[in-house]
């Protein structure tokens, strides 16, 4: 998610989400798991716990990236490892965001 020494950009993020899921159809796989895209946290306390904290930008890059999950039938799946907690802003978050859009193309897989 990173380009000559700066952060891409929720849509130059999208484009490269989209390049994965292409080549993840192409391939046969359904399910991608999936890097979070590693901007800052809203919350600055947040810091030592990123990339897995709540991020509103973060969350862009993933509902805009949905439809192009959809065209090309891949599931993201998030993943959840230590010190993630499943009762976390981050993760209400993203249920949220399942929520909201009513989904089946998002969500998390536990490592």
């Amino acid at each position: 998610m990173f380009y000559k020494n700066r952060m891409l950009t929720p849509d130059e993020a999208v484009e490269r989400l989209v390049q994965d899921f292409q080549l993840a159809n192409r391939l046969g796989f359904k399910v991608l798991r999936q890097q979070w895209p590693p901007y800052p946290p809203d919350n600055p306390a947040d810091a030592p716990l990123a990339p897995y904290v709540a991020s509103k930008r973060a969350m862009q890059v993933i509902e805009k990236a949905l439809p192009f999950a959809e065209k090309y039938g891949v599931r993201m799946a998030v993943e959840l490892h230590s010190p993630t907690h499943l009762k976390s802003e981050w993760m209400d978050s993203c249920l949220d965001l399942i929520a909201r859009t009513r989904t089946k193309h998002f969500g998390s897989a536990p490592t």
